[in-house]
């Protein structure tokens, strides 16, 4: 008996998914209108130009920024000492060997992260999230941008149940040990 298997296609990558797969770090703004606008246009053609662009650019920050976590510089060298494609050259710079499979440190961290966010104990991983989210300037000010890109994150995380469940134990916790010390 012969079937056929249906095939089904692939999902729609989010502009996120776009920009991370084709942004390099020394690309001109030109070269990524160039590559990233038509690939995007190309999975999301109702968007209007300014949507497109706007989402686009705010992708890019998103990319960029990951520069100034503080977490990130250690996470590059942590996914760099797991990965025999990315080399460390004489003058202490690095790179991804010819064909690698993440060329940019950005990719590198982001396999990293999905690699290790999914068996790090919950307390761990709100740690890890904490230091994603807070730049290597912060100031007492930030703390509500902080915690609303953090947020963000735990909202569009994986593990994201696990994560609010711990949360709220953890406000929980603290609320109860609060009343304690003033009863």
């Amino acid at each position: 008996m012969t079937g056929s298997i249906d095939v089904f296609p692939p999902p729609k990558p989010t502009i996120a998914d776009i920009v991370m797969d084709l942004a390099k770090v020394d690309m001109t703004e030109a070269d990524m209108s160039a590559t990233i606008v038509p690939t995007v246009r190309a999975h999301y053609p109702d968007m209007t130009p300014e949507q497109l662009d706007a989402a686009i650019r705010a992708e890019i920050r998103a990319w960029d920024a990951q520069l100034g976590e503080s977490s990130f510089w250690d996470d590059v060298d942590a996914a760099r000492a797991l990965d025999p494609e990315w080399h460390e050259n004489e003058n202490r710079s690095f790179g991804p060997n010819p064909g690698a499979l993440y060329d940019t440190p950005q990719k590198l961290v982001a396999a990293y992260r999905r690699w290790r966010d999914a068996t790090l104990p919950v307390e761990d991983l709100t740690e890890a999230l904490m230091q994603r989210v807070i730049p290597i300037h912060a100031k007492p000010g930030d703390a509500e941008p902080i915690a609303a890109a953090l947020m963000r994150i735990i909202d569009a995380h994986p593990r994201r149940d696990e994560l609010l469940k711990y949360g709220v134990e953890q406000a929980w916790h603290a609320g109860k040990l609060g009343k304690a010390k003033r009863g």
